[in-house]
């Protein structure tokens, strides 16, 4: 009886959702900025900042998770399709271990980068005083959620899963990847 965690799966739906807004945000702030910029020679003097420091993170961490959890992401398995089982299992499990081993390094990075920017109060100098710490909290976030999300890929696999050639576990629970 494999599941999928709901709160997890709720939060990955909600941050892939908040990375959809951004990315709208992004394209409506570029697009206004082009226009006011070579139409009447007076470009948006915030929205490099806003879309460096805050949208940009937020369309490429927050949904990790969510690609992660439907194996969306790039897979090289010519060696992996040619295993057995058991071993597809393992190089499953060795991934998901190594992939939150790296993301872990970056979360607490970002995690410590974003409290010091708090405690300091740190904002970028520049028409808008805009906060630094939302940046790496929007990348802690993610990673966090990818984190969960990689063992709720180990705790598939020790269950007894089916690994997908890239290792994500989709709505069902079990770990394969749609056919193309």
């Amino acid at each position: 009886m494999n599941r999928q965690p709901g709160a997890l799966t709720w939060f990955e739906d909600r941050a892939a959702e908040l990375a959809g807004l951004a990315m709208f945000a992004m394209v409506f702030c570029v697009t206004i900025d082009v226009i006011m910029r070579y139409s009447l020679y007076a470009p948006l003097s915030w929205s490099y900042d806003l879309v460096s420091m805050y949208l940009l993170p937020a369309i490429v961490f927050l949904p990790v998770a969510l690609v992660q959890r439907n194996a969306h992401h790039v897979n090289v398995d010519i060696l992996y399709l040619r295993l057995s089982p058991g071993r597809q299992r393992l190089a499953a499990a060795l991934s998901l271990l190594c992939a939150g081993g790296v993301f872990s390094i970056i979360g607490i990075l970002a995690g410590i980068k974003g409290w010091t920017s708090v405690a300091a109060d740190e904002v970028v100098s520049g028409p808008i005083a805009w906060p630094v710490w939302v940046g790496p909290a929007l990348l802690a976030a993610g990673t966090a959620l990818f984190l969960l999300r990689c063992i709720a890929g180990l705790l598939a696999i020790a269950a007894g899963a089916t690994p997908s050639p890239g290792s994500g576990t989709s709505e069902d629970g079990n770990m394969h990847q749609e056919q193309i």
